[in-house]
């Protein structure tokens, strides 16, 4: 049965029997809101001249305000249609004519919750067109800032967001069961922390922009444990220790995955001695790096806010301040190790 006409009385009980009428009846998926009120102390402030009607259940128009907590509020629907679907769609509590608290439909976009002054969500669920699902706090442009995002594929992201919407620290929860967790780089790939994949691989420690791990920690489900560091392609390189709780350990320096001893083919003593000497551990020293870097052979060509290098045919910069030592480190070791292959 379709509700004609409600007759607006201007006794006080009333207007709230008649406010409360239109909620249940109405708006069943309002009455969170009204939980989240103390409404023994709703107090309706003024009915408007419109009278409440339904045509092909649609709401037209309906106004009631009210006082609550020394804020005026406004109550109201609005709906407008355009080649028979709607197009855009607003209901809940509004202050000041602006949406506060409620739900707003604009072109397949459903939006439920708290909003900001400019309309945008502030605190709730936004479900797209395309069945993203993105549920918590939200930035004033309306991408998600903290909370649940869930894509149409089955991968689900949860932590804090940038304001372009990619998540910058967190868990991503793939279909096929690879979860990170950690710190994420700009392209949305895990940057620092942890990885598991379903066949039971855990990367622990810093990840190259790839996805793949840098430097820390490589558990396998044969139970070999590799500490150290690794290259673009996921093969070790630099110093690495490889454990197994019952079978030998294989400690030293690896370049793109070999091992680099006695039986390497690009194996020399004087460059295993310069690996196994000055490049265990990182130096962050600068001046430490400038004269490592002479004692290698490099010569001085330029110097002013970085220091040019040169050795034959080949050029290194390095900083002149003691900020970037530790990349420069990186910098020069990489050049040896470039030399060693190419040799």
């Amino acid at each position: 049965m379709f509700l004609k006409e409600i007759v607006i009385y201007k006794k006080l009980k009333i207007y709230y029997i008649l406010f409360l009428y239109y909620i249940i009846l109405l708006k069943p998926n309002l009455m969170h809101l009204l939980h989240k009120c103390d409404t023994s102390k709703l107090q309706v402030y003024e009915v408007d001249e419109y009278i409440p009607y339904l045509e092909d259940k649609i709401i037209h128009y309906t106004s009631i305000i009210f006082n609550y907590s020394e804020c005026e509020w406004d109550y109201f629907d609005k709906y407008s249609r355009s080649d028979s679907k709607n197009k855009f769609y607003q209901c809940g509590i509004f202050k000041e004519n602006k949406l506060y608290c409620g739900m707003h439909m604009d072109n397949g976009y459903i939006s439920e919750g708290e909003f900001h002054e400019n309309g945008r969500l502030k605190k709730g669920k936004q479900t797209s067109p395309d069945d993203y699902i993105s549920e918590g706090e939200f930035h004033e442009k309306g991408r998600l800032k903290k909370g649940k995002l869930t894509d149409p594929n089955g991968y689900i992201k949860e932590g804090e967001f940038h304001e372009n919407g990619i998540l910058i620290n967190g868990k991503l929860t793939s279909p096929d069961d690879y979860i990170e967790e950690g710190e994420f780089h700009e392209n949305g790939r895990l940057k620092k922390g942890k990885q598991t994949s379903p066949d039971d691989y855990i990367s622990e420690g810093e990840f190259h922009e790839n996805g793949n791990l840098k430097k820390g920690k490589l558990t396998q489900p044969n139970d070999y444990i590799t500490e150290g560091e690794f290259n673009l392609v996921g093969k070790k390189h630099g110093y690495c220790y490889i454990r197994h709780p019952t079978k030998q350990s294989y400690d030293g320096y690896y370049l793109n995955g070999e091992l680099f001893n006695h039986k390497h083919k690009k194996w020399k003593k004087q460059d295993d001695e310069i690996l196994n000497t000055h490049f265990m551990k990182p130096i962050y020293f600068i001046k430490k790096i400038h004269k490592l870097a002479e004692k290698l052979g490099w010569i001085l060509v330029r110097e002013g806010n970085h220091k040019i290098y040169k050795r034959e045919e080949n050029t290194l910069q390095l900083s002149s301040t003691p900020r970037t030592g530790f990349y420069d480190y990186y910098d020069l070791r990489d050049k040896e190790i470039e030399r060693i292959l190419k040799d």
